[in-house]
Order: C-alpha cells, then sequence, then structure tokens
C-alpha cells in the first residue's frame, strides 16, 4: 500500500490516534486479563495441591491438557467466525465467558472439578486471541504490526505478574479459592468496556483491495496458503516450543521455589511475579520492540533475532534451576527468562503479514492451536509426568505407595517425610532442566525460518520502509 493511501486510512476517525490508544489500552487489559486467570493456577498450585492432594501430572494436567483441549478446540471455529462476523462482541463475550469460569475455579471441591472448570476457562479465552490480533492487523500498516502486537503482548507479564502478587498473598493469608474469586470478577467488567466502547475496524483498509473483497476463502484455502509458506511453519514450530518450555517451566518455578528454596507461598508469589513481570515484559515488548525494528531493514530479523535470542539465553537459566543457592539461582533465572518471550511479536507480527485479510484471524488459529494444544497442552503435561517419574527414581522403590500424590501422609514418620520431600524437589528440578533443553529445538526453527522469509511475506509488506514522519503517526 502506498505512504499516501495509507495516509488517508489513518486520517479516519476510527485510526485517529486518540482512538486507537484506547482501543490498544482495552486490548492490552483484555490480554492481560486472560494471562492472570490462565497462569494464576502456578502460584496458587503448592496450596491447591496440599488441600487437594494431587500429584504433579494431575497438577499438570490442570495448567496444560485441560486448559489446552477446549482452548485449540474452539479456537478455529472462533477464528473462522471472527473472519465474517464481529470482532468485538467475540472478544467480549470470551472475556465474560473466562473470567466467570476462573471466579467459579474457586468453589471446586475436587480435582476433577477443577479439572472441568479449568476446561470452561479455555473455552472462553479461545476467543482472545485470534480477533485480537485481526483487529491489531486492521489499525496498523503492515510494517508497525509486529512491533502493535509486541505492545498487546505486554498484557502477559502485566497479568501474569498480578496474578503471582495476587495469588501468592491470597493463597498464604486468605485462601486459594478467594484468589480465584477475586482474579475472575474482574474481567466482567472488562468485557463490558469493550462491548460498549469499542467499535468493528473495516477489515484490510491497509491491504490492496483486491485481497479484501469477495466471499472469505473457505478453511481449506487458509491451509494450503499456510502449508505454502515454510517460513509460516517453521515459525510456527519455534513458537509451539517456546510456548512449550514457557507454561510448563513457569506453572512449577512457584512449586519449585517452595520445594527446594523454602520460600513461603507469598514470597514464592512475589518472586515469580518479579519473572513473569519483569522478565517477561523485557522478552515481549523490550526485544519483540527491537526485532521488529531490525526487520524494517532486513525480514530475516524476524526469525535470526528470537533465535539468537534463545541460543545465547538457554545456558543460563539451566545454570540457574541447578543452583542450591537462591540468590544465585533466582538471579540467573530472572536475567534469562525473557528469552521464551522475545518470538511472540516476531512470530505474529511476521505470521500475520503473510497472509491476506480475510486469512489472518483463522491463520492465527492455526498458529494459536499449535502453540497451545502442543506447546501449551504438552508442556506442562511433560513437566508433572516427568517431574514425578525423576522423583520415584530419586526415591527408590516403594514411592507410589510411601509418598501418595508425591506427599507423604499425614501420619507418617519424620524418616518418611524426609525422604519425600527430598525425591520431590530433586524430581522437580530436573524436570525443569529437562525442558528448558527444548529452546535450543526452538531456536533451529526460527533460524530455519529465515530461509524462504522474504518470499513468504505478502508483497505489501516489502514496501520501502516508510518516511519517518508516517512511522511516528502511526507508531503504537
Amino acid at each position: 500500500m502506498s505512504e499516501s493511501a495509507t495516509r488517508e486510512v489513518l486520517d479516519q476517525p476510527m485510526h485517529a490516534p486518540g482512538y486507537r490508544a484506547w482501543m490498544m489500552t482495552l486490548l492490552v487489559a483484555v490480554y492481560a486479563s486472560s494471562s492472570l486467570d490462565r497462569l494464576i493456577i502456578a502460584v496458587l498450585g503448592p496450596a491447591i495441591k496440599a488441600d487437594l492432594r494431587i500429584s504433579d501430572l494431575q497438577f499438570g494436567l490442570l495448567g496444560g491438557i485441560a486448559f489446552a483441549f477446549l482452548y485449540t478446540a474452539f479456537g478455529i471455529p472462533v477464528a473462522r467466525l471472527a473472519d465474517r462476523r464481529n470482532r468485538i462482541v467475540i472478544v467480549s463475550i470470551a472475556t465474560a465467558v473466562w473470567s466467570a469460569m476462573t471466579a467459579l475455579c474457586g468453589l471446586a471441591a475436587n480435582f476433577t472439578q477443577l479439572l472441568l472448570l479449568r476446561i470452561g476457562v479455555g473455552l472462553g479465552e479461545a476467543g482472545c486471541s485470534p480477533p485480537c490480533y485481526s483487529l491489531i492487523s486492521d489499525q496498523y500498516p503492515p510494517r508497525m504490526r509486529a512491533g502493535a502486537i509486541a505492545i498487546l503482548g505486554l498484557g502477559v507479564p502485566l497479568g501474569s505478574m498480578v496474578g503471582a502478587f495476587l495469588g501468592g498473598w491470597a493463597s498464604e493469608f486468605i485462601s486459594w479459592r478467594s484468589a480465584f474469586v477475586m482474579a475472575g470478577l474482574p474481567g466482567l467488567l472488562l468485557a463490558a468496556l469493550v462491548f460498549f466502547t469499542l467499535k468493528e475496524p473495516a477489515r484490510g483498509m491497509f491491504d490492496p483491495v483486491a485481497s479484501r473483497i469477495g466471499t472469505p476463502p473457505t478453511f481449506g484455502a487458509v491451509l494450503r496458503a499456510i502449508a505454502a509458506k515454510p517460513a509460516f511453519l517453521h515459525l510456527t514450530a519455534a513458537a509451539a516450543l517456546c510456548i512449550f518450555c514457557n507454561l510448563g517451566l513457569n506453572l512449577f518455578i512457584p512449586t519449585f521455589l517452595v520445594r527446594s528454596h523454602g520460600l513461603s507461598y507469598s514470597q514464592a508469589g512475589f518472586y515469580f511475579g518479579l519473572v513473569t513481570g519483569i522478565s517477561a515484559a523485557i522478552g515481549t515488548t523490550g526485544l519483540g520492540l527491537l526485532i521488529a525494528r531490525l526487520a524494517r531493514r532486513d525480514v530475516r530479523w524476524y526469525g535470526w533475532g528470537p533465535a539468537l535470542v534463545l541460543v545465547a539465553g538457554a545456558p543460563f537459566y539451566i545454570l540457574g534451576l541447578v543452583q542450591t543457592d537462591f540468590a544465585a539461582g533466582y538471579g540467573l533465572i530472572l536475567a534469562s527468562s525473557c528469552i521464551g518471550f522475545a518470538f511472540l511479536g516476531p512470530s505474529i507480527g511476521a505470521t500475520q503479514n503473510m497472509m491476506e485479510p480475510r486469512m489472518r484471524a483463522s491463520a492465527a488459529a492455526v498458529l494459536l492451536f499449535a502453540m497451545h494444544m502442543v506447546g501449551g497442552g504438552l508442556g506442562p503435561t511433560f513437566m508433572g509426568w516427568a517431574s514425578d517419574l525423576f522423583a520415584a527414581r530419586a526415591f527408590g522403590v516403594g514411592y507410589a505407595a510411601s509418598c501418595p500424590s508425591g506427599l507423604a501422609p499425614v501420619d507418617a514418620s519424620s524418616s518418611i517425610v524426609s525422604a519425600c520431600n527430598a525425591a520431590s524437589e530433586q524430581g522437580l528440578r530436573y524436570a525443569l532442566v529437562a525442558c528448558a533443553l527444548f529452546f535450543f529445538w526452538a531456536a533451529f526453527h526460527a533460524f530455519m525460518a529465515t530461509r524462504t522469509m522474504a518470499r513468504d511475506l505478502m508483497p505489501a509488506v516489502l514496501q520501502p520502509v516508510q518516511t519517518p514522519a508516517l512511522s511516528q503517526e502511526v507508531s503504537p
């Protein structure tokens, strides 16, 4: 799209700086609510495990398959709806559903009830990301989308940090049940703000006219378009593996801090909040914006950037996990945790720029299917399974009978309690290291995406960089 045509679009009321800033603010808040409701269970984990007497594998299922199953199952149909219907309505309904389900988690009396309610959270969150990405694509020109999505991604660390602080405090001083209620109810107000203050924008205003008229393509056509773009496939694989590591590691980091370093629930929540807040913000927004800026000069940075960050940072993260000194270990984890978030803006921005306007929500759903079913579903489940496996090996014969669900019976002797605690601590540490090794696999796919990046992007993305005045005008 030419610079003059882009300016004409930006002069319209729907693209005025004030309205775009309000829309971005609300979408960041929606993303924060989604992240809070999804990840607060991580910091509530030790309290939930102690109350409901569940194993690490069961806890991994709560944070993995339980969320990912309906999230991915409904993600693609909802995205197809978003390619045809009002995306604002979809986002507002979805926000209300996951917020209500999160609040209801506080009423769960056993593992099965909590599992079903977490599935309900996943059902609601299926309507979040695809329409949000599509809305962003209709508010910002192609070369600004990766940066805008990096700003949107700021909601992830914001929500995670609030969830960590709230969950750690509530689980120690009130109850884990109250934490779920306090996390879910504000989302209902946010859903109302989205519904009553945002408007559905016209689709594809920054794209060639030929790409945005006519009937929406079939889902088969979307899949064929994706299959013809190797860079899309490699970025999807890299994103899925990063999510595999992120959700697997983050779901168990608070439990790790309690087991291995003796922190209280509130202390674990505080330190976990710093990791998911500061480090995730640096990775998602700081590194994401830097990579987006580099990609304006050479689009291969969409793959080079995340790959280099992963290869450089993963060894320090693993080194932090094996430290016995809390200060040394936590410092390394805090400094290197940003590596798992740098992929978000570049991967989503680049893949959106590879698709025609009426394919974008569906393409985003395909990307999210891989990210959250393969990554989000298997990552936490792998962590729980590996933790129980390594713990059993560390304990020796009779682990299941002596330490049911990884916990010593209430009437067990002090020697059994000590042995169970030592085995569960070692098992979780080894599982975390094993999970972090998948960062290197993600880096491989990010590098491979650069081979066809320029060919696979839509032609509008490869136009010369806009003038400084225009770039300033359309910045998020």
